[in-house]
């Protein structure tokens, strides 16, 4: 029976096993660093066995993880938490390199296919995440009216309503951000994420790039930002991206989601507990501005950009005057 032997090795992570007679397992590693007669030097380097096909479709994942955090050897056993980061790392060590370039990405959206489509308005009530909406009114005090369509409290974003209901503030916080405000950060900051996920955080950071060029060289109705409006989208869109690396490629959209509005509602809660000092003392770039209209030094950009007196200024001059008029509340 010596010269009958039976694979196992496809079977787990363990070293490959042959069976000597009477069942006492003899490892071929160990026979190869033998001194024997006929021993090999230097030793052959093997291949990892693959698993059975069928098996485990994360257990070459978490095995690729574990090899390249700790060097080649077999497996311990993990528990579940250890898994799910040994998965994190093969993911990450595996796909985050992978880019599908920009090429593809301008190829998908004209064929229809544009994973950011419906981003923007996706925390409103009404669209697919409306928990953001939701969060705004009832914990941070936006002001809301009663929308008949979908039955519920909505912060009004209708053209069909003035410029000063849309832009309310929270009552006695005229500090604080507008909602238009937020709902611009969240959309590059969620879109920046998404377009990570589906296309790799290089492409997503060239395509962000060439968007925010676009908007700033086009011609009006087209383009038209100014400087300080693209750095506030492009800080954004840079957010959005290192939420994705932190998620990893195995994040869902809806995951990726809940992070965005996380970091919205933490650089909120910055702005809330400013003191009163603090709110009422203009930035220095607005020096006649009645309130401190700027975001904390980190985590998202939730104020557009303002002249000296605190108006709205997103748009670049044409022939000396801005062609977008923005009112200041």
């Amino acid at each position: 029976m010596y010269g009958t032997a039976v694979n196992l090795g496809a079977g787990g992570f363990d070293d490959v096993m042959y069976f000597e007679e009477g069942g006492s397992p003899m490892y071929l590693d160990d026979t190869l660093r033998g001194t024997a007669p006929g021993a090999q030097s230097p030793r052959p380097q093997f291949a990892p066995l693959r698993g059975p096909v069928g098996g485990d479709p994360d257990a070459e994942m978490r095995r690729q993880a574990y090899e390249t955090e700790y060097g080649v050897g077999p497996m311990p056993s993990l528990t579940e938490a250890e898994r799910a980061e040994m998965k994190r790392r093969a993911y990450k060590d595996t796909y985050m390199r992978e880019e599908k370039g920009l090429g593809s990405l301008i190829l998908d959206k004209i064929r229809g296919n544009d994973v950011t489509d419906g981003i923007r308005e996706s925390g409103r009530v009404g669209g697919t995440s409306p928990e953001f909406m939701e969060t705004l009114i009832d914990e941070y005090g936006y002001p809301s009216v009663f929308d008949e369509e979908t039955g519920e409290r909505v912060i009004p974003t209708d053209l069909d309503y003035s410029e000063e209901v849309r832009h309310a503030r929270p009552e006695d916080r005229r500090d604080m951000p507008t909602y238009p405000e937020l709902e611009d950060a969240r959309g590059h900051m969620l879109g920046s994420a998404v377009t990570s996920l589906e296309y790799g955080p290089e492409t997503a950071e060239t395509a962000g790039n060439f968007s925010e060029f676009m908007d700033k060289f086009a011609p009006f109705p087209l383009g038209g930002q100014n400087a300080r409006d693209v750095e506030m989208d492009q800080r954004n869109n840079a957010i959005g991206r290192q939420i994705f690396k932190k998620a990893g490629m195995d994040a869902t959209v809806e995951e990726l989601t809940a992070a965005v509005d996380a970091e919205i509602f933490k650089q909120l809660d910055k702005i809330l507990g400013r003191t009163e000092e603090e709110r009422m003392t203009p930035a220095t770039d607005q020096p006649r501005a009645p309130r401190n209209f700027v975001s904390p030094s980190e985590g998202p950009d939730v104020y557009y950009p303002r002249n000296e007196e605190g108006y709205f200024d997103t748009t670049r001059k044409v022939l000396g005057f801005s062609p977008r008029k923005y009112r200041n509340y």
